[in-house]
């Protein structure tokens, strides 16, 4: 099941960013823009969220994952 958000890039809406950290708190996987693109985030500490994302992105378990803060 996948959800669509549109948040104000100045005024973020409260209620959409604490559905949005639910949704990964359940190891789900988010789609966030950046400055060229987007990224695929998952909790850091969610294995099989990471696994998942591994999987949509087609590459093994050697591959190195960055850390978005």
């Amino acid at each position: 099941m996948s959800q669509h958000f549109e948040v104000h890039p100045q005024n973020p809406q409260p209620r959409l960013l604490k559905q949005a950290a639910q949704i990964l708190q359940a190891g789900g996987i988010a789609a966030v823009p950046t400055d060229s693109s987007y990224a695929l985030v998952c909790r850091l500490d969610d294995k099989a969220a990471a696994e998942n994302l591994r999987r949509i992105r087609q590459v093994d378990d050697y591959h190195h994952l960055t850390v978005l803060c």
